[in-house]
């Protein structure tokens, strides 16, 4: 967001006029200024009584397979839809919008999980995954960032693909 923010800095402003109106005007863009407004922006998302709800009726639990011999990558973009999140290589955390999308998971065999939510994982990359190993390299080479355009916010602005944002290519390059 602090990125690009200097370009929009005018209609940023007219944003904060209108959702924070005792917090004083925005002036001038410096660094420190636009930090202050993502961060206030964070604030208002986090606070967002919509999301917390959506959240809050998550089903949420975690997967520990340390009993097999698979283990969970991670990634620059390490979140997977519905909410998987790899905590380390043996743990996972997840949270579901069903009890029985949650179930569904439960019964699967952890290999499975684990292939799953690496494939999502590695495919959402930007740039970087690691691993514990190089077991999954084939895995790495052949999936690294196939899905990572598909996030417009991560690759495109307001006006369009931002330059040398075509991340997929290179991050195949990198032979990761």
């Amino acid at each position: 967001m602090i990125e690009h923010l200097p370009t929009h800095w005018e209609e940023a402003k007219k944003h904060w006029a209108v959702d924070f109106p005792n917090e004083g005007p925005l002036g001038d863009y410096t660094r420190d200024v636009g930090r202050q407004y993502a961060l206030m922006q964070l604030r208002r998302f986090i606070a967002n009584d919509a999301i917390g709800q959506i959240i809050f009726q998550m089903h949420w639990s975690t997967f520990d397979v340390s009993k097999i011999r698979y283990r969970f990558l991670t990634s620059d973009r390490p979140v997977v839809m519905n909410i998987a999140l790899p905590l380390s290589p043996t743990m996972l955390f997840l949270g579901v919008n069903s009890e029985s999308t949650l179930k569904t998971i439960q019964t699967m065999s952890d290999r499975n999980v684990v292939f799953n939510c690496n494939k999502q994982v590695v495919r959402r990359a930007v740039k970087y995954v690691w691993a514990q190993d190089h077991s999954q390299d084939a895995l790495i080479q052949s999936q690294m960032s196939i899905q990572a355009e598909d996030d417009p916010s991560m690759f495109s602005g307001q006006t369009g693909p931002i330059e040398g944002r075509e991340l997929t290519p290179l991050a195949k390059q990198l032979g990761v």
